[in-house]
């Protein structure tokens, strides 16, 4: 400790130095263990650490990427979504009018009846096949981020019946009314995507995830958790859910020799439906007979849902939490599961003008479609009532033949405005809030690459040099 050297530099330079020596030798006698490893284990620890890069390098590019670029996403998939919520505008528009549309015929129950095995199904079923399980920071702000649409989107519907219906005061005694409107509104999916996709690392580890959601949903069924119209579609669809998480990337190419058959059949049964609601009442002995035959249909799907809507659509039907109301519910899956695939070798797989940006849109249509068609009927059934046509318009417009098909116009022109994508730039803060400034800078911790015993030397070597320096 006499040495020149030593009494040139202070105690602190030293104990740095020797610090830094220390980290030195610490990280050979690490490298050395990875290299004195069997070549299998060396192979799966160099993988790990690549499968760490690429996933830093992937979100990396997520973040940098255009949030309108449909480049790396599926046709196939943004098609589903664009038919499907096609099909659920369709439905609410049909349901929206029932008492002057439905009423007066058939064939709108007709064509709405094969669509319940597929609409929400293969909403569903695409949702879980698109999921991830949350292991990232940027999967973690999505997940958020979803909770937080859900509260945005339900506090906005909830305020919009409050005003639709003029029943709530600012100084009345009764609690503001979150949960329950006078019309179910869509958030029920939102949130049931919200759970889904927190409890994934959870349901990851059912070895049978799709009989065990099964079986959940029977035992809700059968307790007073069917009165929910949260809870008990949270359980309902989520059989769906898995199973489509649960199918390998890919799993569409896999029966190319199937498609045409199923095909055939889903379309023969779209077209058979709307068929028989226009024959059999038009025969003598066919009266009340496609009522009788439907009726176990709307009364599995509104068993579904549970609480409101399984009394408004059950029709008199058995109760769900009844024997027969349980054995509707297992037919139901039986025969959705199956159209389900049905319905997805009908899907284009290539991107189709209008219908892949629709699918890319679908979340702001699903979200606002319903008050446009809530308040669009008030405005014009008011409009109509002030200026004294109301019944004229009934009797032409709503209570004739072309009752259905201006509902479909009306649909699909509701469907192709909202998805143009002007509705984007307008209620982006609604549905994509900036949530980020809300939670931690906190990053989660890619594994570093190994470096060779020479690259660790270089380095103890020039650190050792710049100390002394």
């Amino acid at each position: 400790f006499s040495s020149p050297l030593v009494q040139k530099f202070p105690a602190t330079a030293m104990s740095a130095a020797a610090s830094s020596l220390a980290t030195t030798t610490a990280a050979l006698s690490e490298t050395r263990a990875i290299e004195e490893r069997p070549p299998s284990q060396c192979a799966m620890t160099c993988t790990r650490r690549e499968e760490g890069d690429l996933e830093a390098q992937e979100i990396k590019k997520a973040a940098a990427a255009p949030k309108d670029a449909l480049g790396d996403r599926e046709p196939i998939w943004d098609n589903l979504k664009g038919i499907c919520v096609l099909l659920v505008v369709l439905i609410h528009t049909l349901r929206v009018f029932e008492q002057e549309v439905v009423a007066e015929g058939h064939f709108a129950s007709g064509l709405i009846l094969p669509l319940l095995f597929v609409c929400m199904p293969a909403f569903c079923f695409a949702s879980g096949h698109l999921s991830k399980v949350a292991d990232t920071r940027g999967r973690l702000v999505a997940l958020f981020r979803m909770w937080a649409v859900f509260l945005i989107q339900q506090t906005l519907y909830a305020y919009f019946w409050a005003l639709q219906s003029q029943y709530f005061q600012a100084k009345s005694p009764e609690a503001f009314p979150f949960w329950k409107q006078f019309l179910p509104g869509v958030t029920w999916f939102l949130l049931c995507l919200a759970v889904w996709r927190t409890a994934l690392p959870l349901l990851n580890l059912l070895r049978w995830p799709f009989l065990t959601a099964l079986v959940l949903t029977m035992l809700a069924q059968s307790t007073d958790v069917a009165q929910s119209e949260y809870i008990k579609p949270m359980l309902s669809f989520l059989p769906f859910y898995l199973a489509g998480y649960r199918c390998p990337k890919g799993f569409l190419s896999a029966f190319p020799r199937s498609r045409d058959t199923a095909k055939f059949t889903f379309l023969s049964i779209l077209m058979l439906s709307p068929a028989l609601s226009l024959v059999l009442p038009s025969l003598e002995s066919g009266v009340g007979l496609f009522d009788r035959m439907s009726r176990p249909t709307w009364t599995a799907y509104g068993c579904l849902y549970g609480g409101r809507i399984a009394d408004s659509l059950g029709q008199g039907g058995p109760a769900c939490h009844s024997g027969a109301g349980l054995a509707l519910t297992l037919a139901f899956y039986a025969a959705a599961l199956p159209l389900v695939f049905c319905f997805l070798a009908c899907v284009p797989r290539r991107q189709v003008w209008g219908l892949t940006r629709a699918g890319a849109m679908s979340v702001y249509i699903y979200l606002f479609h319903i008050y446009f068609l809530v308040f669009g009927k008030s405005q014009l059934l008011s409009a109509l009532e002030h200026s004294g046509q109301r019944e004229h318009f009934q009797t032409v417009v709503l209570h004739s033949v072309w009752a259905v098909p201006a509902c479909i116009c009306l649909a699909v022109s509701l469907w192709g405005c909202l998805a143009c994508g002007w509705i984007r730039p307008v209620c982006s803060s609604l549905v994509e809030p900036q949530v980020e400034m809300f939670l931690m800078e906190q990053q989660f911790d890619v594994p570093a690459k190994v470096s060779s015993p020479r690259e660790v030397l270089i380095r103890g070597g020039l650190l050792f040099d710049a100390l002394l320096v």
